[in-house]
């Protein structure tokens, strides 16, 4: 069974933080470890987020990356857009 930072009383520190084009996070200690408790979707965590605080988060809310890449909501996921159009 893994044991989380705070069990094993072990400080480690995050050294970087990458945001990627599909809203993905990726986090790594001072070792360049991936961090995978910290690692999530960002515009997942911030759907489920709004909902716990009473949100409604439509399937017609807008995704601007900062790439200039769009995605819209699917029921719980994105999907990304090319060219204007649905990618599947």
């Amino acid at each position: 069974m893994n044991k989380t930072i705070n069990e094993t009383k072990e400080i480690k520190r995050v050294k970087s933080i990458f945001l990627f084009s599909n809203g993905n996070m990726g986090v790594c200690d001072e070792n360049g470890e991936q961090i995978g408790e910290l690692q999530v979707n960002v515009i997942m965590e911030i759907f489920k987020k709004a909902e716990k605080l009473g949100f409604i988060v439509s399937d017609d809310v807008e995704i601007l990356l900062p790439n200039g890449r769009e995605a819209v909501k699917v029921k719980d996921n994105i999907r990304f857009k090319e060219n204007g159009k649905n990618k599947k």
